[in-house]
């Protein structure tokens, strides 16, 4: 499973990145990588990373490793973690 967030989204206070991390662990899926991304839209909106920047804008990439049957468990509670799941 592959999910964009921006680098700026949170969720209860915390990057977004870090509470689907801690959520794929309680769910026991098999693994998951994050990478900031260099160019890509997020919402939208295309940025690109520049080399002497926070790239703040830019979009990070969430990939998660599992069963079908965990990740389709995940489903309803992403959407309740993510202000604009897609």
């Amino acid at each position: 499973m592959t999910i964009y967030v921006g680098r700026k989204e949170r969720v209860y206070g915390v990057p977004a990145y870090m509470a689907l991390r801690d959520l794929m662990y309680r769910r026991q899926l098999a693994g998951a990588s994050v990478f900031l991304g260099v160019d890509g839209t997020a919402h939208g909106h295309r940025q690109r990373a520049r080399f002497f920047n926070g790239n703040a804008d830019v979009p990070v990439i969430f990939i998660a490793v599992g069963s079908v049957e965990r990740i389709g468990q995940l489903l309803p509670e992403l959407g309740g973690l993510l202000r604009r799941p897609r």
